[in-house]
């Protein structure tokens, strides 16, 4: 939010790690038309003043967008396949927990699964219609505006880059749509180049380093790490495991059919053998970067691919055995078998996430009461690690904020006097970017909360910090307690044993 605020502003975003500046140009706009409505407050002011409710409305708009997406191919995919077909390609969300989780959050996935889904639609458009002839220009442009702002968004989407390589017709064709999803990359994309040496480092480090963000030993590829992962990623993430062994598979099929002496069993459809060759080699890239540094969100793209993947699939060994058919009942049966086997997997991972979720807001919602109601509401409060309340948020966007840290440093002073936070990495105590002294703080107010992770009755305490001086801690009393977040009150300091 922090950076769509930014670029509300006409500020270089501080955050371009992904580099993510679609979903950030979607945030400024949002920020924008929804402060026309607002309080007589300015911008930046009403932004940082209500982080919460901004932060809420991009996730209304980005779940809009997601819903009209999915209407809108779905309509367009019955106007040439089955309605059970569309619906099969329309159900693709509930492949995994992950595809589902994104779509409440303000994250680049969200428009990563939108992209993906309308990928989808123009690689069954042009099987089905086979009208590349005649429409070139509409399917160079529109895999040039998925895959451009795709990668503009995550640069772990340019596997599925690829794929138009592999089905677009002629060279030409490939080679315009490289250069017209190039420059759609870098439009989207202007903003990086005030962080463009930041953005090069970055890139480097995820490739020359084994640890996650860049970090770690200097080594590509650090290999117990990587089969470690590749495992992880075979036994969490299901519907991929399926779709992607049944896809190499069939390949494995047309390799050996390949050679075979019939003649009538010698090639498939080429261009069905093009897109399975396409979707292979991009899932295959996804998997072999992601195995590097393993977070399932990495791998959205390939699952909202997966029920498109089991469809070409299923229609290779339809034409291959020459027994099934789309009005035939072995077809449909096989699309509601793993409609349903998905949608079971997913539902049941997602209601242990929401069950958990809705505890831990309970928790979080009961901690607001201590912080927020009488008679320690006007207390100061240190938020540290894992802290739920906005004030913590905003100390750790700050951070990422790019050129704009000072004067959000300015406004969030004037906004938030008594919030402060705990750095428990380093020991160091802030009032949002000034350091401060705990024995200061409570020498004028006598009294402190202190929000965050539970812990015992002093702060974690870097082991290369106070620890080794000795310097005086607060000793925390508990005000509210659970698994996740606790409110603690101090008004002594003690040299921690």
């Amino acid at each position: 939010m922090i950076n769509s605020l930014n670029l509300a502003q006409f500020i270089p975003p501080g955050h371009v790690d992904h580099p993510g500046t679609p979903i950030q140009w979607i945030g400024a706009g949002t920020i924008r038309i929804v402060h026309l409505f607002a309080e007589n407050n300015s911008l930046e002011e009403d932004v940082l003043k209500h982080p919460e409710f901004y932060l809420t409305t991009i996730n209304y708009v980005l779940l809009l967008i997601t819903i009209i997406s999915l209407w809108l191919i779905g309509s367009l995919l019955s106007n040439f396949i089955a309605i059970e077909y569309s619906i099969f390609i329309q159900l693709s969300y509930f492949t995994s927990l992950e595809s589902l989780h994104s779509i409440t959050r303000v994250t680049p996935e969200p428009l990563l699964a939108i992209l993906s889904m309308w990928m989808i639609y123009l690689i069954l458009r042009l099987y089905y219609k086979d009208d590349e002839g005649i429409y070139k220009n509409f399917y160079i442009i529109g895999f040039a505006l998925i895959a451009g702002t795709g990668i503009s968004t995550k640069i772990t989407f340019a596997p599925f880059a690829l794929i138009p390589l592999f089905i677009l017709s002629n060279r030409v064709n490939k080679i315009y749509y490289c250069i017209l999803s190039g420059l759609i990359g870098l439009t989207l994309s202007i903003p990086v180049i005030f962080s463009r040496n930041y953005f090069i480092n970055w890139i480097k480090g995820l490739t020359t380093r084994s640890g996650s963000y860049g970090s770690g030993p200097s080594e590509v590829i650090n290999t117990h790490t990587f089969f470690e992962h590749l495992d992880l990623i075979i036994k969490n993430e299901i519907s991929l495991t399926i779709s992607y062994s049944l896809l190499t598979l069939t390949l494995l099929a047309i390799f050996f059919s390949f050679f075979a002496k019939k003649k009538d069993n010698r090639y498939p459809n080429r261009l069905l053998v093009k897109i399975l060759s396409g979707l292979w080699i991009s899932c295959t890239l996804l998997i072999l970067l992601v195995a590097k540094h393993y977070q399932s969100r990495y791998l959205l793209p390939s699952f909202i691919l997966s029920n498109c993947i089991l469809s070409f699939v299923f229609l290779f060994w339809n034409n291959k055995i020459q027994q099934l058919s789309y009005k035939n009942t072995y077809y449909k049966t096989l699309l509601f078998l793993f409609s349903i086997g998905f949608i079971g997997n997913a539902y049941f991972q997602f209601s242990s996430l929401y069950n958990r979720l809705q505890s831990d807001k309970i928790a979080q919602l009961a901690s607001q009461v201590y912080l927020k109601g009488s008679p320690y509401n006007q207390l100061p409060v240190v938020y540290y690690y894992r802290a739920s309340s906005p004030e913590f948020a905003l100390q750790f966007a700050l951070s990422y904020s790019g050129v704009a840290k000072m004067r959000y440093h300015t406004s969030l002073s004037k906004l938030y006097t008594n919030a402060y936070s705990y750095n428990i990495f380093t020991g160091v105590y802030y009032h949002w970017l000034d350091k401060v002294d705990i024995l200061e703080i409570l020498s004028q107010q006598e009294k402190v909360l202190f929000q965050g992770s539970p812990t015992d009755n002093y702060l974690p305490i870097p082991s290369s910090g106070q620890e080794k001086s000795n310097v005086p801690t607060p000793f925390l009393k508990v005000l509210h307690n659970s698994k996740i977040e606790s409110v603690y009150i101090a008004d002594s300091l003690v040299i921690k044993k």
